[in-house]
């Protein structure tokens, strides 16, 4: 009975790193779709929070969050340099889940490397929950 819980506990912790990896990880540039948009907004939310709302030429509304603070959360959202581009042209990479860059006049203000980063920190989270799985199946 014991080897039957450790088992079922060690594939739960398979299944939880198996979706860090799969969920975690950014699509190809290729598989974004590049489009010209300009920049709509950046409101405060009623946290600490502030959100840009970008518009593309087809009509598509994205928006990223991210606190003002320029050590916090930078990458995330550049909210700081798309405040002062309001009503200005941008170019956006995105898919319908996220927006992953935005650049304006051939300057990256958003890049792929927050995505990769946040994916790295996923596999090192991934690496831990396996060990976690080899724990329970072989120490309980």
């Amino acid at each position: 009975m014991k080897k039957n819980i450790s088992g079922i506990a060690a594939l739960i912790f398979v299944a939880i790193a198996g979706y860090f990896i799969y969920e975690t990880r950014p699509p190809s540039q290729d598989a974004l779709t590049q489009e010209t948009a300009r920049v709509l907004a950046v409101t405060k939310q009623k946290n600490w929070w502030y959100e840009a709302s970008i518009q593309t030429q087809s009509g598509v509304v994205l928006t990223c969050r991210a606190k003002k603070n320029p050590n916090a959360w930078a990458s995330r959202c550049p909210v700081i340099e798309l405040e002062g581009l309001v009503g200005q042209p941008v170019t956006v990479w995105y898919n319908p889940d996220r927006l992953y860059v935005i650049e304006h006049a051939g300057v990256e203000l958003m890049g792929m490397e927050q995505h990769q980063s946040a994916q790295y920190t996923a596999w090192g989270l991934a690496a831990l929950v396996l060990v976690m799985a080899l724990a329970a199946l072989f120490l309980m």
